[in-house]
């Protein structure tokens, strides 16, 4: 009888209302975007690099400009040595540290290729917008370009009347290096590759513009944050995704913070320098932007208000061509839009993220070219 019997199918158990759905990932999903918004995204970026380009893109109205020519033209010729300053009619045998070496160097062979100083302007714009390029990688993939495309294009206003062509316009593309080798790398704790790549960009940093000293701060920033989420506020919430890649290991940061230090060092005038007298190669370190050296009421004079100038001045706020106006506006609406993302954000941010824009603001509310 049994071996005559039909074969039945195993019943098909009943629909349970109590099955959990698929798990997601912790953390809000990126906005799904229509297809044809991600070609929207690509164009808005070139635009806004193109934007930038264009902002710094005029000729030189400094002439301090003539003073990295000559000492160029002084390198190339061999007539530089280290531990002096031919320059100086006062004493030239004065240690001269020279940070900017590498760029004095550089200008002057572009400036000898080419003397009507378009090859020259062309490079400086294309290494200002180089800088808010990089700025863009931070983005995390699969979210949305366009609102740092934004901020991007505001940050470029707020900074094109300081990018001249000096040294700092390589500050400004080899920090936002930094802060993508920072946000971007897989680092590793037990790995030396990482730590080496910061090092190098240092190396490179402290022979070409006197603002090294600001990738070991943001290096330094990401350290010391990174050190009180752990031990002090422990990981972020967990409906919050971190908007930009996991954070480098602190062991790894350690290491690049005392590579980068030492890298800073590679300077063969600056260790001239610290051979002869100390005290002098390390006050010739410090931009003249800080103030140092100055004479009594620099602020206020006209021919040297541009050195300490502070966005806080009254200067800066009534002059047209300084704060009041199209670039004194974009910074202040850049200053709002990052106070009004670390408010709303503050479940999706680490304490590196606070720290790195609270030290970085500081540093523009201190001087205009900080900006």
């Amino acid at each position: 009888m049994l071996a005559n019997a039909p074969p039945t199918e195993p019943p098909t158990p009943p629909p349970d209302a109590t099955v959990a759905p698929a798990t997601r990932p912790a953390g809000p999903t990126p906005a799904a975007w229509p297809e044809w918004f991600a070609a929207v995204d690509v164009v808005l970026a070139l635009a806004g690099v193109v934007l930038a380009f264009l902002l710094a893109s005029f000729a030189v109205r400094h002439s301090d400009f003539w003073l990295h020519l000559a000492g160029g033209r002084l390198i190339a010729e061999g007539k530089l040595h280290l531990g002096g300053d031919p320059l100086s009619f006062a004493d030239p045998e004065r240690p001269w540290v020279r940070p900017a070496w590498l760029f004095d160097l550089a200008a002057y062979v572009a400036y000898r290729a080419d003397p009507t100083g378009v090859v020259l302007v062309g490079v400086k714009a294309a290494a200002f917008a180089a800088a808010f390029g990089l700025v863009g990688l931070l983005r995390r993939p699969g979210h949305a370009l366009w609102p740092w495309v934004v901020l991007g294009v505001l940050a470029a206003l707020a900074a094109a009347p300081y990018a001249t062509l000096r040294p700092a316009v390589a500050s400004m593309v080899l920090l936002s290096l930094t802060l993508v080798l920072l946000a971007r790398l897989r680092w590793r704790a037990d790995s030396w590759r990482e730590p080496l790549i910061v090092a190098g960009v240092f190396a490179l940093w402290a022979n070409l513009d006197a603002w090294f000293f600001l990738g070991p701060l943001a290096v330094a920033c990401v350290l010391v944050g990174e050190l009180a989420q752990r031990r002090l506020l422990g990981p972020p919430a967990a409906d919050g995704a971190d908007p930009f890649a996991p954070a480098p290991p602190v062991k790894a940061l350690a290491k690049a913070l005392g590579l980068g230090v030492v890298a800073c060092l590679l300077n063969p005038f600056l260790l001239a320098g610290l051979i002869t007298d100390p005290g002098e190669a390390l006050a010739q370190l410090l931009p003249m932007e800080f103030g140092f050296g100055l004479p009594a009421g620099a602020t206020e004079s006209n021919d040297l208000v541009g050195l300490t100038l502070s966005p806080l001045s009254l200067n800066y706020v009534t002059r047209t061509s300084l704060g009041n106006g199209v670039n004194g506006y974009s910074y202040a609406a850049l200053l709002l839009a990052g106070g009004v993302a670390l408010t709303l954000g503050y479940r999706r941010l680490r304490v590196a993220h606070v720290l790195l824009w609270a030290a970085f603001a500081g540093l523009s509310l201190l001087h205009v070219r900080m900006i």
